[in-house]
């Protein structure tokens, strides 16, 4: 399934990269995520990164891969790991000052399930998941500004 969100945020695109190609700073942001580090080394094609997802009532570990890294326009990973299929990437690009991040993802199902909701209700559910990237970027935007962090809803 695929969805995508974008948000204009008022610092200069070198900054929400740097902000974004530090996972360390993915718990502030993205629903659901406990911790997350870099296994090897720092932000670059080829590197992994291990994070701890609560979801539900359980928390998984989840293994990804740096796929793309060409600061300050363009980051991207993918599950190397983990209960689901995830392939992710934001684009950056200079707006009046300002940076427009946008956040493209496709997300695979972890069960027989979900694979079954996906077909019948997957408009609805594309619906949905673009609603929390974009409540998620809205999180990252306040942490980067000082303001307030995330909820998990």
């Amino acid at each position: 399934m695929e969805a995508s969100a974008s948000i204009l945020i008022e610092k200069p695109a070198a900054d929400v990269f740097e902000f974004l190609a530090d996972v360390a700073n993915m718990p502030q942001w993205v629903s659901g995520v406990l911790t997350a580090r870099f296994e090897s080394g720092a932000a670059a094609p080829g590197a992994t990164f291990r994070v701890a997802y609560h979801r539900d009532w359980r928390r998984e570990d989840v293994e990804l891969k740096v796929t793309k890294y060409e600061p300050p326009r363009s980051i991207a990973m993918e599950t190397v790991r983990g209960p689901f299929t995830f392939e992710g990437h934001f684009e950056l690009e200079e707006d009046a000052g300002a940076t427009r991040l946008t956040n493209y993802v496709e997300a695979g199902a972890d069960s027989l399930a979900s694979q079954i909701a996906m077909t019948v209700f997957g408009s609805l559910l594309r619906r949905g998941m673009a609603r929390r990237l974009q409540r998620e970027l809205e999180s990252l935007r306040a942490a980067m500004l000082g303001g307030a962090v995330r909820s998990d809803s």
